[in-house]
């Protein structure tokens, strides 16, 4: 993107970026939860969101250059609706709707006689919280009889309640983003390699009608080696007589098969570490290497930490623990690096001071910081009323925030 092009908040920017957060709403889930096809929206990367952005950068507005350059939207206006679209991301699937859906019908579709669930846990679960319903369940896992509507009564003071914590949670996240922005981006200088690939995309696009990235054959040619891979592997998907080149091998077994080492080539994380920074980089694959040995190593000599261990968290209960932990030092390393700047924060919130950039956030030091102590304080309220314990609602609260601040 030119350097002195700024941000350029239009109308029609917000309505492409509408309609494109709301194209992926709906494909995604069906392309998941139908086609059982690749999650676009269920990691970081953000694929359905980019996929879009190139077609739209690469093709629809050059298009609409050649017809009228009036027509054409800027990198400014682009960047926009890539925003809108990423964000939209973290809805629809993996990232909320998906889980929540089927986590708030389960008490009630999968109690039997057997578990005693209806004695059990339908009563701890609050009216508001869950749709309660004696069909609304049953009618969400197998399907609507002919002719019979959604039971919309039963579902709207749930969803309703449920996306009130939702935005309080996502007004906590963009609140914690302008306080901690000025520190980040100005002091430490943080990359953000997320944000390196549309705005490389973007760069000198509004001086030509092709963007000059896609006049590059090296680019091209290395978009045509992961696309060409991915292109066989749908089609022996569907059609088993297509050869699948295999990009995955075989697991290596270590420290006598008790862990194993997955190899396998992803060319979306090649891709977004060419955009880190040299020591990040080996940093990540070093301490994987290092947490499967010690893990192995553990395993040999029979020491275990009781608990239960999600899939996502670490190889043992050991190493999630110890995640944790690096977090926990992460997070104060990066407050006691933003201690001055979060000092200015708080006087500008509590005093009648105007700190040091103010005014260039999108919304003000006074009003981010008491936003995020309303959205805080009704988050805690919200789990509180819904039977969570004020001790268990604080460590629950606390530990999402460190690890919302050690991962972004």
């Amino acid at each position: 993107m030119d350097t002195d092009a700024r941000l350029d908040i239009t109308v029609r920017s917000i309505g492409l970026g509408a309609c494109m957060a709301l194209g992926i709403s709906i494909a995604c889930p069906y392309s998941v939860l139908m086609l059982h096809n690749a999650g676009l929206t269920s990691d970081y990367i953000a694929a359905g969101a980019m996929m879009l952005f190139l077609v739209l950068v690469g093709l629809f507005n050059p298009l609409l250059k050649l017809v009228h350059r009036g027509w054409a939207f800027t990198s400014a206006e682009l960047i926009v609706v890539f925003v809108m679209m990423v964000v939209a991301s973290a809805v629809p699937t993996w990232g909320l709707v998906t889980n929540l859906l089927h986590i708030l019908t389960r008490p009630f579709y999968y109690a039997t006689p057997e578990n005693n669930w209806a004695e059990l846990i339908q009563p701890l679960i609050p009216s508001w919280l869950a749709p309660r319903g004696p069909e609304v369940a049953r009618y969400f896992y197998e399907g609507l009889p002919a002719g019979l509507g959604i039971p919309w009564a039963d579902w709207l003071l749930p969803l309703a309640a449920w996306g009130s914590a939702m935005l309080a949670v996502f007004l906590l996240m963009v609140t914690t983003m302008v306080i901690l922005r000025r520190s980040w981006v100005e002091q430490e200088r943080l990359i953000f390699p997320l944000t390196q690939l549309p705005l490389e995309v973007l760069r000198g696009s509004d001086a030509c009608v092709v963007p000059p990235l896609f006049r590059s054959g090296l680019m091209w040619i290395g978009f045509a080696v992961p696309f060409f891979l991915q292109v066989l592997r749908g089609l022996h998907h569907y059609f088993f007589f297509v050869p699948e080149i295999r990009t995955y091998f075989d697991p290596i077994p270590l420290f006598r098969g008790s862990v194993f080492l997955i190899v396998f080539v992803n060319f979306a994380i090649i891709g977004l570490s060419y955009f880190l920074h040299l020591h990040i980089a080996f940093s990540v694959w070093f301490f994987h290497l290092l947490g499967r040995f010690q893990t192995g190593a553990l395993n040999l000599v029979g020491y275990q930490v009781k608990g239960h261990n999600e899939a996502l968290t670490g190889s043992s209960v050991a190493l999630s623990h110890q995640g944790m932990g690096a977090m926990l030092v992460l997070v104060i390393a990066i407050l006691w690096t933003a201690r001055g700047h979060l000092r200015h924060v708080a006087r500008a919130a509590f005093g009648r001071i105007e700190a040091p950039g103010d005014a260039d956030e999108i919304l003000s030091y006074r009003a981010a910081v008491w936003l995020w102590l309303g959205c805080a304080v009704y988050f805690l309220a919200w789990l509180w009323l819904s039977g969570v314990p004020v001790l268990a609602a604080v460590v629950f609260c606390g530990g999402a925030f460190v690890i919302f601040l050690a991962m972004a």
